[in-house]
Parts: C-alpha cells; sequence; structure tokens
C-alpha cells in the first residue's frame, strides 16, 4: 500500500487473475462518483498490468472521513483484490449504495483485457 492513509491507493505487484465486476466493484463505482477532483498532476500511475489513471488525486467520504483515492480504484477492486488490505474490504462492503460502472469508467478495466499478460 502506497498510502495507509489513503483509500486503495495500492501498487499491485502481481497480474490480474480475472476480472469480477460484482457488488464489491459497484459500491466502489458509486463512490468515486461522488469523488471530488483534487490536484492536477503531470503524470498517471500506470499499474503492472498496464492499467493507467487519470492525472488527479481524487477525495472520497467514508465515514465521516475524507481519503485521497485515485481513478483506478474500480480497476484495484475488480483486477487485484487479491492485493488489497482485508480491512479496506470490510469497509467497501459496509457500502449500500451501488452503480454499474459506464464503459467510461471500465477504460482501466478495458486495457486490461486487452492486455498481453492474458
Amino acid at each position: 500500500m502506497i498510502d495507509p492513509n489513503g483509500f486503495l491507493m495500492i501498487e499491485p505487484r502481481e497480474r490480474p487473475r480475472g476480472l469480477l465486476l460484482d457488488s464489491m466493484a459497484r459500491k466502489v463505482t458509486a463512490l468515486l462518483r461522488g469523488a471530488q477532483a483534487d490536484r492536477f498532476f503531470m503524470g498517471y500511475h500506470e499499474c503492472i498490468c498496464g492499467a493507467r489513471s487519470d492525472s488527479y488525486d481524487w477525495h472520497v467520504t467514508i465515514a465521516a472521513r475524507k481519503r485521497r483515492t485515485n481513478s483506478l480504484a474500480i480497476h484495484y477492486v475488480a483486477c487485484h483484490r487479491n492485493e488489497i488490505a482485508p480491512e479496506q474490504l470490510r469497509e467497501i462492503e459496509a457500502f449500500t449504495r451501488e452503480l454499474e460502472p459506464t464503459a467510461q469508467e471500465h477504460n482501466a478495466l478495458i486495457v486490461v483485457e486487452k492486455s498481453p499478460y492474458h
């Protein structure tokens, strides 16, 4: 984990084992849609599997606490769930709102699906 105070601020070390677009992915989608953009950077984060973030830090509110995340949060839950800390998975399970990711939100997932690692 690259930011223990952030939400899903990780750097996966393993290639994806599969794609899980389930309740947990939908819960993170709903959370990200309510996120607020913060600082713009001149670059992006690239996951080990080739998925790329946008150039912003994002802030989400979880249990009345503002936390930093990035645009790969859905990707991490869908493709690298085995590398997410158990306490963060429990947080996600407690969310109640779910929304289906759009094609644009799937962008990081599409990169993975076309990755030469599969």
